[in-house]
């Protein structure tokens, strides 16, 4: 993890809980011992960055009114309820279109 963290110049501490929710993810799998570690728990080509935001911050909800169906008393009659959905789709849509392959091969 200290190579990690020097390479990215994160907190130690901060690092962890990343890796933390990484690896809840399966994002990671993590080592315990002196060979101890993290790789990446499933290939780079399968891990979109959708993957890595929703492990850290949770859902892509960019309104309230969408955490879940029926959390919006108005969503049958609200017009800018239909735009909501339309940001959240092509936010999620160009998220899922990026792996950390494709980002490691254009770094």
């Amino acid at each position: 993890m200290n190579e990690i963290a020097a390479a990215t110049q994160a907190p130690p501490k901060f690092l962890a809980k990343i890796l933390q929710s990484f690896a809840k993810a399966g994002i990671v799998r993590s080592f315990r011992g002196a060979g101890g570690g993290f790789i990446l728990g499933r290939p780079a080509a399968q891990i979109t960055l959708r993957d890595v935001v929703e492990a850290i911050e949770g859902p892509i909800v960019p309104n309230r009114c969408l955490i879940r169906d029926g959390a919006c008393d108005r969503d049958g009659y609200c017009q800018v309820h239909q735009v909501w959905h339309r940001v959240q789709k092509s936010i999620l849509d160009i998220l899922e279109s990026v792996t950390i392959e494709g980002l490691a091969k254009n770094g």
